[in-house]
């Protein structure tokens, strides 16, 4: 919430205790999911549209912690591959489809139409084709 608008109050507390209106920090994304999951929507429609823009806020804020931790993990693959002995032209390989994985969006995985998610081979121009190589 913007620091000029007052913090509702309310009763429904995050699952480690503290008043939703109190500052928490989460150790974990497990306890941020939870903590998201507990909130209670505004009454109101002013409380309701201000609840909406935080929520766009906090979309994009996961959105940018996301894709840091997406290159760190790319960073941390060909760290080990390199220790593992994998030659410079294999590191990395498969990356990409453990990532589309945790996302959760396991056809560019099983389609393996490229190593990084946005850079299609032209077998792989359209979804339709996409959802065909999955199959």
């Amino acid at each position: 919430m913007d620091s000029n608008r007052e913090a509702p109050q309310e009763e429904a507390t995050v699952p480690s205790g503290v008043p939703t209106g109190a500052a928490v920090r989460p150790t974990n994304v497990r306890e941020l999911i939870d903590g998201v999951a507990s909130f209670r929507l505004g009454t109101g429609s002013h409380e309701l549209i201000d609840q909406i823009r935080d929520l766009e806020d906090l979309t994009s804020a996961v959105a940018g912690l996301q894709a840091r931790a997406a290159v760190a993990f790319d960073l941390s693959e060909r760290r080990e591959q390199a220790e593992a002995g994998v030659p410079v032209s294999k590191q990395g390989q498969g990356v990409s489809a453990q990532l589309a994985l945790a996302r959760r969006n396991p056809l560019h995985a099983v389609a393996g139409c490229s190593d990084w998610p946005g850079h299609l081979s032209p077998r792989c121009h359209t979804p339709s084709q996409l959802w065909r190589q999955a199959s």
